[in-house]
């Protein structure tokens, strides 16, 4: 039996949640388009889950060269900083993972928002990336294709553990198909190889 103290400590533990946004600067421009304060990532947590996305950007003993990472990276070497903005306070985690998704899929949706997941409109830009690179139509069937374990390891090149580091890491996403079988979307898999074979810059005191 739960005593009232710890009832009281599950319910003020699930209202610690909230959904925040990351946005551009003001008088940010890339490439000549002007992304002031547009939002660029949503998401969900607790304590400081916004501010660990910078960190991971500035930790220069394990470089991280998702898109996000990135993101800051660049508007660092700008001079300027991330804007960050809670949009939602002091819920339980099911009601922030639903804002959080509405917010993806609907209040901040548009082609500079990077979340991968819950976001339709990033599938499809990398469904029309990978499609340009097909050199024969047919080969558009694979899109839509899943892929085992054992498969998506043969396209990276890399062994399970490996692949398991990278879905941790959230590089890549993994889904259940069935009851028991763990598969991967095709377009996932080619986007991460696609960033395991860029070339990157090594700074000097690598």
């Amino acid at each position: 039996m739960i005593d009232a103290t710890m009832a009281r400590f599950s319910v003020s533990h699930q209202e610690r949640y909230y959904v925040y946004a990351l946005a551009y600067p003001q008088d940010y421009y890339d490439k000549g388009n002007d992304l002031s304060g547009i939002v660029f990532y949503i998401g969900k947590g607790t304590d400081n889950r916004i501010d660990s996305h910078e960190i991971e950007a500035g930790n220069r003993s394990s470089i991280c060269y998702c898109k996000k990472c990135k993101v800051i990276r660049r508007i660092w070497a700008d001079g300027k900083q991330v804007q960050k903005y809670k949009l939602l306070e002091e819920v339980g985690e099911p009601e922030a993972f639903a804002f959080e998704r509405r917010c993806i899929q609907d209040l901040y949706a548009g082609p500079d928002l990077i979340n991968t997941r819950d976001n339709p409109l990033y599938y499809e830009q990398e469904r029309k990336r990978i499609r340009e690179r097909f050199s024969h139509p047919g080969d558009e069937d694979r899109l839509d294709q899943t892929l085992t374990s054992q498969e998506a390891c043969k396209i990276l090149g890399v062994e399970h553990t490996t692949l398991l580091r990278h879905v941790k890491a959230g590089r890549i996403r993994k889904y259940r198909k069935g009851i028991r079988n763990v598969v991967f979307s095709r377009v996932d898999v080619e986007r991460l190889k696609q960033q395991l074979e860029e070339v990157h810059p090594i700074n000097n005191d690598e």
